[in-house]
């Protein structure tokens, strides 16, 4: 029992966490593409650095969400490695975070989510929607008018749902694909945990003073 609990937990886990990456990856494409284009529209007019100083810190805020969603997923913390050196004044802070390496790593890992994070969200989401259509098929085939068209689900190639009877061999398809959806969302879930801590997360050398 206390095995059966921590499987289904895990699976819980791991889909939770790539129905998060998929909402955030959709988010972040939005901002990335949206800060970059408007600062680079107006940087030659100093409310161009100050767009670019406010995008900056709105990436920090959006990859820090990030660090805290791998983290719990990792259960292990992943720390940001921002410079915070400022001298007073305006241009100071503006040299300062367009030089941290952090603020480029953001940009990248954004970039990153928004392309590689999505599609293996979708990936993994997709097969497990479709696994758990063909689990549940016999309550609900019934309600489809032209199963021959719905190419995936009702019509699988070899056989198409017209039946009760059919509708639970393809139960029993979707339970021998189970442990393949589950496995998947593992593979997405800590590939992109484990790239989140490379990329957001400290240097190596700066690892080791935490």
């Amino acid at each position: 029992m206390n095995k059966a609990h921590s499987i289904f937990n895990s699976a819980g886990r791991d889909l939770l966490y790539v129905l998060g990456v998929l909402a955030a990856s959709i988010i972040e494409f939005a901002v990335w593409v949206t800060g970059v284009s408007v600062t680079a529209s107006l940087l030659v007019l100093i409310v161009g650095l100050l767009v670019w100083l406010t995008t900056v810190f709105i990436f920090r805020a959006i990859a820090d969400v990030d660090r805290r969603t791998a983290g719990w997923y990792r259960r292990r913390p992943i720390r940001g490695d921002y410079r915070t050196n400022y001298n007073p004044g305006f241009m100071s802070r503006v040299r300062v975070v367009s030089t941290d390496p952090q603020t480029w790593k953001d940009l990248g890992w954004m970039i990153v989510n928004s392309t590689l994070g999505f599609a293996m969200a979708t990936a993994a989401i997709t097969v497990t929607g479709l696994v758990l259509c063909y689990i549940t098929m016999p309550l609900w085939w019934w309600a489809i008018s032209d199963p021959h068209m719905q190419y995936g689900t009702l019509n699988l190639g070899i056989y198409t749902v017209t039946s009760t009877s059919l509708a639970f061999v393809t139960t029993g398809i979707g339970l021998v694909l189970l442990p393949v959806a589950a496995l998947l969302n593992r593979a997405a879930a800590a590939g992109h945990a484990s790239l989140a801590a490379r990329l957001l997360g400290p240097t190596p050398q700066r690892r080791i003073s935490y």
